[in-house]
């Protein structure tokens, strides 16, 4: 399906370029607290920024230097620092708000996932994805909705693949121009949940899952320990709009 095999084979597989190492290799980094996507035009010309702010200040970075030009935008933390190995939960919070993207790319959806790491042809983790996810290969109804997601790469096949799940598991219609808190708990047995909260109100996930469908659980039951947030398919390139994602916080219990 084309928006999932866009996500899962171009948008994550360049996460290789930033660490095509084993995640057993990469330094622990500082955590952004605040991420955002933004599209402006200036002079008629599409302007596209990915902008990351640190304890230091905040870096503005061309928003495709690992994405694919006008569509895709991305943010990958390689390593987060796990306490000890009795700390096997993964637990990602943040809040997160659409500034005119919703309206403007009905088909742009964006991906959070935890436990990932990028190999040479992909990515591997669990999370969610929020936005236009009605054709999706087990779509949702139309709207900005939330879906479970995972991801996982066949390294001898040079191949990537995910698998989505519908039905009861799509969340409500989301709004531009209102903030969301969501968090993400990822165990080391396949076990992920997430939430998506509107002024206290459930609107998205809210369901434990179980992930029997990826073939790399027991690799990413215990190795990765990165995050990735992501946008593709945002290819309305004559309306300006920004995605923010603020007040992330990584931590393991």
């Amino acid at each position: 399906m084309r928006l999932i095999t866009k996500i899962s084979a171009c948008l994550l597989a360049v996460v290789s370029i930033a660490a095509s190492a084993s995640v057993a290799a990469q330094p622990v980094r500082e955590l952004p607290s605040k991420i955002v996507f933004s599209r402006t035009i200036n002079g008629g010309q599409t302007v596209d920024r990915t902008l990351e702010t640190y304890s230091w200040g905040t870096q503005t970075l061309p928003a495709h230097r690992i994405s694919w030009p006008n569509s895709d935008f991305l943010h990958y933390t390689i390593a987060t620092a796990r306490p000890e190995q009795t700390h096997l939960t993964q637990s990602i919070g943040f809040r997160f708000r659409s500034n005119g993207l919703f309206a403007s790319n009905p088909g742009a959806h964006f991906i959070v996932s935890g436990r990932a790491e990028g190999s040479g042809w992909g990515a591997r983790g669990r999370g969610f994805i929020v936005g236009g996810v009605f054709a999706t290969a087990n779509p949702c109804p139309t709207g900005a909705r939330s879906q479970p997601e995972t991801w996982w790469t066949n390294q001898s096949a040079t191949t990537s693949a995910n698998y989505v799940w519908n039905g009861a598991l799509c969340g409500s219609a989301l709004l531009d121009n209102v903030w969301y808190d969501a968090y993400l708990h990822l165990n080391n047995n396949s076990g992920f949940y997430y939430e998506i909260r509107q002024a206290g109100v459930l609107v998205g996930g809210g369901t434990y899952i179980v992930d029997n469908v990826n073939p790399e659980n027991a690799f990413i039951n215990k190795t990765p320990t990165g995050f990735i947030f992501g946008l593709t398919q945002a290819t309305n390139l004559s309306t300006p709009w920004s995605l923010e994602f603020d007040a992330i916080n990584v931590v393991w219990f």
